[in-house]
């Protein structure tokens, strides 16, 4: 999978701050990374083909199961 954003472990603040300031770093300091990323993101299928199709699959497999 590709890079498609800024992650971050743990729920808190800190965290939050950290990968927000990556970001804003990239965006003031590396433009060409970071319209890399948004045209990588935008090109990126975002529908639910494919995860309706997996939980359909794993529905079925359940099925069979029983």
């Amino acid at each position: 999978m590709e890079v498609n954003g800024f992650s971050f472990e743990g729920m808190d603040e800190g965290a939050i701050d950290y990968a927000l300031n990556r970001a804003l770093s990239r965006f003031f300091n590396d433009r060409d990374w970071w319209n890399g990323l948004a045209k990588r993101v935008m090109q990126m299928d975002w529908s639910w083909n494919s995860p309706a199709l997996d939980y359909l699959e794993l529905y079925y497999r359940a099925l069979k199961r029983n």
